[in-house]
């Protein structure tokens, strides 16, 4: 015995409609409390604007930001990137195909390197780049021709 809903007629505990236990009404004592009465004298609409104000003590701190410091790299930016296209060319340089391909790379890989060279700190490296330059313009030479 269902009705349209799928409800089962003799399952009364999940029919909503047999029983309303679920909402009990409320007790008489809270039926019967007494009401408040609205306050005889109207209030004004701002009362906090008619108070005195004061002002509170200053305590913020100015925040002193320091300036950036600029450092000369003397040379150490072009260091590394004569190391990365040395690198580049040598790995491109010994490719059949791409030999020429590695020439750009190579050449301003050695720019790079002699503007690196005047680093103290990157020396080294400014050498290393421009070493692995020449090896990729004579592999790519050596491959090509």
């Amino acid at each position: 015995m269902n009705d349209d809903y799928g409800y089962d007629t003799r399952e009364t505990d999940f029919d909503p409609t047999v029983s309303n236990s679920y909402y009990p009404q409320p007790p008489q004592d809270y039926l019967n409390r007494p009401q408040y009465a609205p306050p005889s004298a109207p209030m004004s609409p701002n009362t906090m604007a008619n108070l005195p104000t004061s002002q509170a003590a200053s305590t913020v701190q100015p925040i002193y930001v320091p300036y950036p410091v600029v450092v000369s790299d003397n040379g150490d930016s072009m260091a590394l990137s004569s190391l990365i296209f040395g690198i580049i060319s040598a790995a491109i340089g010994w490719i059949p195909i791409c030999g020429l391909v590695a020439l750009l790379p190579a050449i301003i890989g050695i720019v790079f390197g002699g503007l690196g060279l005047k680093s103290q700190r990157r020396r080294g490296m400014a050498v290393a780049g421009i070493l692995l330059s020449i090896i990729g313009i004579a592999l790519a030479f050596v491959i090509f021709f």
